[in-house]
């Protein structure tokens, strides 16, 4: 099943993985994922389903077109020239999921556990919503962008539940880069989740090869992988 639609005035996307009366279900913020690149996904976890390496879950994603926007969670200088500042209108999407996006999937799907992932700056900003918020079982974090100002002063300062899991991942290139702000994504990335592994009892840090654009939709099944196992 796959549906698109609009919940409140944004698009999001709904698509299910496997059968269960009650699966999980992951809150998604990645960049333009197609129909097409979801039947994909499902033919690759066929297997895990078949082994029952992974539980049945749905995924829902919201179709964002203004990432700086929508994800960055308190306002920051560009970084590039040629880009736009960070608007910090992250609290504006906080608000979408918690009052409009979770209360519709729950209407349909009823009482859930609810996991958030996401991808770059959608990575950055699932981490902020899971511990801004308390909602979540689960986050994933994959080549999140935490290198973002204040980041790890922020999740020093935040509680979370000792039963929540914690995917971390990066690749191994993304810090070796020219821009001295983004070449922190190593450094935050790692002291976060030393942060983290004395709060939680299930975390991993999974580095990976290649640069920030290397291997995205092997990335996203790895994170969805351990944490639906």
């Amino acid at each position: 099943m796959y549906e698109e639609l609009e919940i409140s005035g944004k698009r999001v996307f709904i698509k299910s993985f496997g059968i269960s009366e009650n699966p999980e279900i992951i809150y998604g913020f990645f960049s333009s994922v197609t129909e097409k690149d979801l039947q994909i996904m499902e033919e690759k976890l066929s297997d895990d389903f078949k082994c029952n390496r992974i539980k049945p879950f749905i995924l829902t994603g919201l179709i964002s077109s203004d990432w700086n926007k929508d994800y960055s969670p308190w306002k920051m200088e560009k970084i590039y020239k040629r880009d736009e500042d960070f608007s910090g209108g992250g609290h504006e999407t906080l608000e979408f999921v918690i009052k409009s996006w979770i209360p519709f999937m729950e209407k349909i799907f009823g009482d859930h556990k609810k996991n958030v992932m996401g991808y770059s700056l959608g990575g950055l900003f699932a981490m902020w919503l899971c511990l801004e918020t308390g909602k979540f079982h689960g986050v994933g974090s994959l080549s999140g962008s935490l290198w973002f100002k204040d980041i790890v002063k922020y999740v020093k300062g935040k509680e979370i539940d000792r039963n929540a899991r914690v995917y971390l991942s990066l690749g191994e290139n993304e810090e070796k880069t020219r821009n001295q702000i983004m070449s922190k994504v190593g450094d935050n990335t790692r002291e976060i989740y030393e942060i983290l592994r004395e709060r939680v009892d299930e975390i991993t840090l999974e580095m990976n090869s290649g640069g920030h654009f290397n291997d995205v939709d092997e990335r996203v099944l790895k994170g969805i992988r351990w944490m639906m196992r």
